[in-house]
């Protein structure tokens, strides 16, 4: 890996000595306590989530498969982590770099196209999807990763070998395998189109949850039983829970990492964020709990 390099071996030229590079490189970066094992129960959590939904087939839906390939996105990133925290990936880092930026912004995409598929649904409430839907979903989100990756790539290409280059350079492989975080650069090809994303994603759980209140608000309108109190405050408890289900599987904690970009040089708020850290690092047993085990998913694999 290229942070070994104290002298930039790119640039003796013919007026060496007179000429050289030094380039300063951190060459390590501090891992959170634990991050790596709770990490690896969340990949099993993601991995049992993902086998629940390919086995039961009434949640083989275009919501479900949706859902599979968001938790596959970030599966996939989780793993890449874990074995660069290893030092697992030193002969393969910057492809490893690459994969691990293309299963972000795409994992980013399927939140977005989730929230978006949802709302639809909520709202026209189709009985039928259209036949082809998932394949432009997936064209979509694959075909709009694709593009800031291979960005990114011909930049690391054209402007690596380059020191005066280095702010403008996402670095894919030199400090670890993942394109580089830390700089305002990062803005632009990492933390702003997925800051976008999840104001998106942020923007449809608001329109969605308001039409689950409006929805619930008619209905109540229409109860006159002897129980309605009971009746609706089962219902209410019910309506919070799948709102929780919503807002997680929506994406819109991807702006706590975002948040945690801003305040990284704030002791304090760090201190404060780390929380949000760790729960992003525990993501999958978060969604296995809300999404796998409550009652209807197991009452669908025991009649499966």
């Amino acid at each position: 890996m290229k942070e070994e390099f104290c002298l930039y071996p790119y640039h003796f030229a013919s007026d060496f000595p007179n000429t050289i590079w030094i380039v300063t490189h951190e060459c390590t970066t501090a891992t959170k306590m634990a991050a790596s094992a709770i990490t690896v129960v969340s990949i099993i959590c993601y991995m049992l989530t993902i086998a629940v939904y390919l086995y039961v087939k009434k949640l083989r839906n275009m919501i479900g498969k949706c859902l599979i390939c968001t938790l596959f996105c970030i599966c996939m990133s989780d793993l890449t982590f874990v074995l660069d925290d290893f030092n697992l990936l030193n002969g393969i880092c910057s492809p490893a770099g690459y994969s691990l930026y293309f299963f972000d912004i795409a994992g980013g995409l399927w939140n977005s196209v989730f929230s978006y598929h949802m709302m639809k649904c909520l709202k026209f409430l189709r009985l039928k999807e259209p036949r082809y839907q998932f394949s432009i979903y997936s064209a979509f989100v694959w075909g709009t990763a694709a593009i800031p990756t291979g960005v990114i790539f011909l930049m690391n290409l054209a402007w690596e070998e380059d020191p005066h280059k280095f702010d403008l350079t996402p670095l894919v492989g030199f400090i670890e395998c993942s394109v580089n975080k830390e700089k305002n650069i990062a803005w632009l090809y990492y933390h702003g189109p997925l800051l976008i994303l999840s104001i998106f994603n942020m923007i449809m759980f608001v329109r969605i949850a308001t039409h689950i209140l409006t929805v619930k608000k008619e209905l109540k309108k229409l109860t006159d039983r002897e129980d309605e109190t009971t009746t609706c405050m089962n219902f209410d408890s019910q309506t919070y829970l799948t709102f929780l289900r919503i807002f997680i599987m929506t994406g819109v904690t991807l702006n706590l990492n975002t948040i945690s970009f801003l305040v990284r040089h704030n002791e304090i708020g760090q201190k404060v964020l780390t929380i949000s850290d760790y729960f992003h690092f525990a993501f999958g047993a978060v969604i296995f709990l809300l999404v796998v085990l409550k009652r209807s998913t197991l009452l669908m694999i025991m009649d499966r």
